[in-house]
Order: structure tokens, then C-alpha cells, then sequence
């Protein structure tokens, strides 16, 4: 066998057995290492070809057939195979004297325990009717045409429901802007109300999920607003779990934008790990993002983003003007916490009752050590 019909084979069968292993797992609760079994499977295949056996594959009828007799360890299966070889060397004329007419009523008891009826239950909730709508579709095109067209078309409509579950989701987890945040710096009472007053300028958005094409005019719709009127706009990326090209193309968009009123893109918590192997920094090097200028920055944590966003404010809102004195209270100066101001005020007003008379005298007469206390009177 070569060529196309090997090819289809070894689909079928690649495909088959991690089917029977997921409906297995889902029967005895134990957990069916699939990498492993299709190794198995390929191994023996190539042995049997070998020796002019034919290709075979985790069935599911068989399989259930074992679990539904009692099998439940390896030995099962060994044990059954074992019968099988039997049965084929030794049994041959025992098996011939069953009727043609016994096996399709044995067929049939077989397909019905393999009817999983619980699928049915995904008619009773809207959210599940498309699932089901995948099941019924995969069983009538199995019946219609053939096994490796009905697993094509399964896939296919696997990975359309995973697309719009992920499309439909939203990628932006949480979004608050300036006046709602602050960094862990302390700020005195003057700088806090001037971040309170221009806080609108920046906004923090906490993605999530994937970025990629299906994504990418959510993302935009999403922050269109936020990047025509915000100077500022902050990404926490900690969460997102995959990247491509095209949602890096969206931050170059987003930067572009924002550079054309003064403003700056800010990535923090970029993910150490994606799946493609690379760090998103390392990544966004490779495709050119991170050449976009001062106005991209990047940052290990949102906090020292948030942290750079008020001194970049702080810093405009005095500039070219001379910053006016910041005047304390006395119980606001640690050195005099302890002192109360009303206190020293009533003391004060005293010396208002000395005559001027005895203040001359104090000062004409006072030895040399008190001249430099008196002459701050």
C-alpha cells in the first residue's frame, strides 16, 4: 500500500484511536496518554507491515466491547488480543459455522451501546445547540460519504466553534484610567490633586486570552475612544496567552496613533513563555515593534508603568512656571508631629502683650551669649 490510500489510512487510524481514548477516559475516569498510544500504534503497524500484517487502530467498538465484559487493566487488552491470534489460527472452522445472518444483529447490539445519549442533552440549552449541530453533521456525512471526510468535516467544525468562542470573548480584562489608580509612590497632598485633575490622560487596559487576527478589530473598536483622547495608553499583557503577527501589527497601529498627539504606548508584564517557545519581548524585537521610537515604552510591571505616567504629568503641569512653595503645618513635619499647632499659636500671641518699653530694654541690656536668641526678635 502506498501513496494516497496508505496516507488516508494512517489519517483514519492517527484519528480513531485518540477518539476511542477521549470516549474511554470519559467512561473510567482515568486519564489516556494519546502521544504515547499513536506511538504504539505506528510502531506496531510498521512491525506488522513487516511481516505482512495488515494496519489496525484503537477501535471503539472492540474497546467497549472489553470494557462493558470487565476489562479494566493492560491485561485486558493483551489478554483479548491474544484470543484474537487464537481464534484466527486455530478457531477458523468453529467461526465458520456462525451464520452470515448472526453478524449484523451482533453489529447492531454493539452500535447502540456506542450511542452516547447524553448527546442529546445538548438540545436542551441554547448555548450547546451548535455542538450538537457538530455531532449530527460529523454522523450524517460518516453515513452519506466516509469515514475520513466525516472526521475532515468534524475538525473543520471544531476549530470554527473554538474561532468564535474566541472571537466573541472579550480580550480586554479590565480598563481604568488615571484618576482610579495610582502607584505605590508616595505623593504629597499637592501632586495628588494634580494626577486626580489630569488623570484622564492615561488609561491601564488588562488584556487577556489570545491576540491574533480574529482579535484584532475588537481590540481596535475597543480602545478607539481611549487612543484619540488619551495621552497615555497602558497594556498589561500578564495575562494574554497567545500573540502573532498581526496583533503585533496592532500595537505599531495603536503606537502610531498615539504618536501623532504627543502621546506614548506603554507594554508592561510581557510574558515570559508564549507557546511559540519565545519570550513577547524577544518576539516583538524580532518583528520590529519594539523599533518604534520614545514613544513605545516597556516596563517589567504596571506599577512602574503607572509610576512613569505621574512624573511624566507631574512634570508638564509645572512646567515653565515656577513651582509655587508647598507651605506645612507644623504637625505635618515629622520633627514636630508631636506639637500641636493651635498650641504654639496661643503661645505666639503672648509676646504681643509685652510693651515695646521692656523689649528695648530686654535687648539693650542682654549678655552676649543671648544676643544671637534676642536678635531673632
Amino acid at each position: 500500500m502506498t501513496g494516497s490510500p496508505a496516507f488516508t489510512l494512517a489519517t483514519l487510524l492517527s484519528i480513531d484511536t485518540p477518539k476511542t481514548c477521549v470516549v474511554l477516559d470519559a467512561m473510567t475516569g482515568h486519564r489516556t496518554d494519546a502521544n504515547r498510544e499513536l506511538m504504539a500504534q505506528g510502531t506496531g503497524n510498521l512491525l506488522s507491515a513487516i511481516f505482512g500484517g495488515t494496519p489496525g487502530a484503537g477501535t471503539m467498538g472492540p474497546t467497549l466491547l472489553n470494557l462493558n465484559s470487565g476489562g479494566q487493566t493492560r491485561r485486558a487488552g493483551m489478554i483479548s488480543g491474544s484470543l484474537i491470534l487464537a481464534a484466527f489460527l486455530f478457531g477458523r472452522p468453529l467461526i465458520a459455522l456462525i451464520p452470515t445472518a448472526a453478524l449484523p444483529g451482533i453489529l447492531i447490539v454493539l452500535g447502540s451501546r456506542m450511542v452516547d445519549r447524553e448527546s442529546f442533552q445538548l438540545l436542551r440549552h441554547r448555548a450547546t445547540i451548535l455542538d450538537f449541530t457538530v455531532v449530527l453533521v460529523v454522523v450524517v456525512v460518516a453515513l452519506v460519504y466516509d469515514l475520513i471526510t466525516a472526521a475532515g468535516v468534524g475538525i473543520a467544525l471544531a476549530l470554527a466553534l473554538f474561532m468564535r468562542n474566541m472571537i466573541n470573548g472579550s480580550v480586554i480584562r479590565r480598563k481604568l484610567y488615571g484618576d482610579q489608580i495610582s502607584s505605590s509612590r508616595q505623593r504629597h497632598a499637592g501632586e495628588k490633586a494634580i494626577l486626580i485633575r489630569q488623570g484622564r490622560q492615561a488609561v491601564l487596559c488588562e488584556l487577556q486570552g489570545s491576540l491574533f487576527f480574529g482579535t484584532r478589530d475588537q481590540l481596535l473598536t475597543e480602545l478607539d475612544a481611549d487612543i484619540r483622547n488619551c495621552r497615555f495608553i497602558l497594556l498589561d499583557l500578564q495575562r494574554v496567552q497567545s500573540f502573532d503577527f498581526t496583533a503585533g501589527h496592532v500595537l505599531h497601529v495603536i503606537c502610531k496613533q498615539v504618536q501623532s498627539h504627543q502621546g506614548y504606548l506603554l507594554l508592561c508584564s510581557l510574558p515570559a513563555s508564549l507557546p511559540t517557545g519565545c519570550s513577547l519581548a524577544d518576539y516583538l524585537k524580532q518583528i520590529g515593534i519594539l523599533r518604534s521610537g520614545p514613544h513605545l515604552q516597556i516596563f517589567d510591571s504596571h506599577d512602574e508603568a503607572i509610576e512613569w505616567v505621574e512624573n511624566q504629568i507631574l512634570a508638564e503641569a509645572t512646567l515653565g512656571s515656577a513651582p509655587n512653595p508647598i507651605l506645612l503645618s507644623l504637625d505635618q513635619v515629622s520633627l514636630f508631629s508631636s506639637i500641636k499647632s493651635q498650641e504654639v499659636l496661643n503661645k505666639a500671641k503672648g509676646f504681643e502683650k509685652i510693651p515695646p518699653a521692656w523689649f528695648r530694654f530686654f535687648t539693650r541690656s542682654r549678655p552676649v551669649w543671648s544676643q544671637s536668641w534676642f536678635g531673632d526678635f
